[in-house]
């Protein structure tokens, strides 16, 4: 989930999935009793069986340019314009950053998704379409980028279309096995 960082059980003893129904059987979930995790209180559904530690760690950088700017100032104005500066900078190059990140998801998304429409394939391309929502979501939330939202949505709607045609597909041939 979006802003969810939680460690819900490191030592999980099951076999490794991506069939996301199988995590209700964790202890976190009760073995079954729940469909919502005792540690974050998230649905199964939006779980990972990953091996996989988050930390969350304060970094300071300072900005040597910026902070020169800033102590050669000779007034409180100044010093407000050169923060004010500094700071319409940093959001220009994250955004900027964010954009050719964002981008590069997309496509790798994308190509990943061309390698194989085999029905085992599906549940990958099902992760890539939940992860590009929840990418798509934090972005929303946190007032990003109009276009990089809108280009999220298209690929969004590009792998469930393809999702549909392996679904359609598994269940055809699936069918054709009990003829």
């Amino acid at each position: 989930m979006p802003d969810c960082y939680s460690d819900c059980h490191l030592s999980c003893n099951m076999q490794f999935s991506f069939q996301r129904y199988r995590f209700k059987l964790c202890s976190a979930f009760g073995h079954g009793k729940s469909s919502t995790c005792r540690v974050c209180g998230h649905h199964y559904s939006t779980h990972r069986h990953v091996k996989a530690h988050w930390e969350l760690k304060d970094v300071i950088t300072v900005n040597q340019d910026a902070r020169k700017r800033f102590e050669s100032a000779h007034s409180e104005q100044e010093r407000k314009e050169a923060l004010r500066a500094q700071v319409t900078v940093e959001i220009a190059t994250m955004k900027s950053s964010m954009r050719v990140s964002m981008e590069q998801i997309r496509r790798l998304v994308e190509s990943y998704a061309n390698i194989s429409l085999s029905g085992s394939f599906s549940v990958q391309i099902e992760r890539s379409v939940d992860m590009l929502v929840m990418t798509r979501d934090t972005i929303r939330t946190e007032g990003g980028d109009e276009s990089t939202i809108m280009s999220l949505g298209e690929t969004i709607g590009r792998l469930q279309a393809k999702l549909e045609v392996v679904r359609d597909a598994c269940s055809v041939t699936s069918n054709d096995k009990h003829i």
